[in-house]
């Protein structure tokens, strides 16, 4: 038998699945792989976030997190960070990444 509060829940309890667990790893893939087939045109961080995020058809309770969140995978999996959000701009941080890791492993510092 149907039961509209449960099905409510089950809802929310995928959407809060989907934001905490799904949304930031996809969307830093769209805006990762859209910097490198060179198709950010002028748009936002926003407005490439929004599009991303259609494909889930669910708002998010804290955006900001997941946009945090999708900032860090940037810059851990794909080795970009945003340099500006509108019109969004990306930059390569294998560089730094690399003598980084240099130097902490010959002179046990970080730079």
């Amino acid at each position: 038998m149907y039961d509209e509060i449960n099905q409510n829940r089950f809802v929310l309890d995928c959407e809060r699945y989907i934001e905490e667990n799904i949304a930031a790893p996809y969307i830093a893939f769209y805006i990762a792989r859209s910097y490198k087939l060179d198709v950010l045109g002028k748009s936002s961080l926003k407005q490439h976030f929004n599009s991303a995020a259609d494909v889930f058809n669910s708002s998010f309770e804290n955006t900001d997190k997941v946009i945090t969140d999708m900032k860090q995978i940037l810059k851990e999996k794909y080795k970009l960070e945003i340099v500006e959000e509108n019109p969004l701009k990306l930059k390569e941080i294998w560089f730094y990444f690399h003598i980084s890791l240099f130097f902490k492993k010959f002179f046990n510092t970080n730079i």
